[in-house]
């Protein structure tokens, strides 16, 4: 009987110690909290996930820790499985580290184990902070220009969808297109035309407003956001025009550049969309650069349906002319 519980022993201890190992050796932080709330075991990997940091002895302590913009989701998800009210739960939040900065976190929470032996709950967390990273890389990269930096055509067009939704002002589209642009590629490649994209994005960024959004549609035209009557519109146009003519130095060179726009205001009617807006846009820009390049030209009300029929009208002659010259 004496071995046979020696030998009993022994088994218990190696199973402890091979627990011991895998919890010790855990790069997640494992945490067990009874009802009350107090830490009754901590794992070391605490230090390698938020720093070396004091002893934790009461869940209060690491809740104190989470971002405030996720303190109360956190609280109604964890709170129910640590007082054996739910299961299990998960969530993912910010936490602070030691140092001051948050990383991000999943939490997930494990109560009532083996008929109810456990009171309170099992709380792990996993470092998601580089998924985390590269999920907003990700994202930025498919809303923004990858040379200027600003939002694209894609955020641009989110942009102008909450803004019809919300409807609580007056706004507009500015289409911009920088005039003769095609000659600084062409006689001096390029590279020199990128950095002038690259200066002419600064300074629209510079001049934008709170609420407002400036986005580079591809190729050297651009989009302005912006809130406000036809008269604050068109006020910005002329900043706008007055900013992107100054000269732009590169590598000993001296760009002089011009911009056209159009600008169209947003209709009150349920028929509105951000492709009408754009599409109206481009017809108001279409008008500024059939006129005088560097112009300005505005659009509202019945005057979007008209001037998209002298478009339509001019695209009919010039398309019969062709034809015409075909037949010569």
């Amino acid at each position: 009987l004496s071995q046979a519980v020696d030998r009993r022993t022994a088994e218990l201890r190696h199973r402890e110690q091979w627990w011991q190992d895998i919890v010790q050796n855990l790069t997640d932080v494992v945490m067990v909290v009874d009802a009350s709330g107090t830490v009754v075991y901590c794992s070391p990997s605490v230090n390698t996930a938020l720093g070396h940091m004091p002893l934790v002895k009461h869940a209060g302590e690491l809740e104190t820790q989470v971002h405030e913009a996720d303190h109360d989701r956190v609280l109604a998800i964890i709170t129910p499985v640590v007082l054996g009210e739910a299961r299990h739960g998960f969530v993912e939040c910010r936490i602070k580290r030691a140092d001051g900065s948050y990383g991000w976190f999943e939490v997930s929470a494990v109560g009532q184990l083996s008929e109810q032996a456990l009171e309170g709950a099992i709380l792990t967390l996993h470092d998601v902070s580089e998924r985390r990273e590269l999920t907003n890389r990700l994202m930025h990269q498919a809303h923004h220009d990858t040379l200027t930096g600003l939002p694209n055509r894609a955020l641009l067009t989110q942009r102008i969808d909450e803004a019809l939704r919300r409807r609580d002002r007056a706004f507009g589209l500015l289409l911009l297109d920088l005039d003769d642009f095609k000659v600084i590629n062409d006689r001096h490649g390029h590279a020199s035309g990128d950095v002038v994209l690259t200066v002419i994005g600064q300074r629209l960024t510079g001049l934008v407003r709170a609420g407002d959004t400036v986005a580079r549609l591809g190729g050297d035209e651009f989009a302005y956001l912006v809130h406000g009557s036809a008269a604050e519109l068109r006020a910005v146009a002329e900043r706008l025009v007055e900013a992107i003519e100054q000269p732009v130095a590169v590598g000993g060179r001296r760009f002089h550049v011009r911009t056209s726009i159009g600008i169209v205001l947003a209709g009150d009617g349920d028929a509105e969309s951000a492709q009408s807006l754009m599409s109206h846009a481009d017809i108001a820009l279409y008008e500024a650069k059939a006129r005088d390049k560097g112009g300005i030209v505005l659009i509202a009300g019945a005057e979007r349906d008209d001037a998209a029929k002298q478009v339509h009208l001019r695209e009919q002659i010039a398309e019969l002319g062709a034809r015409l010259d075909l037949v010569a």
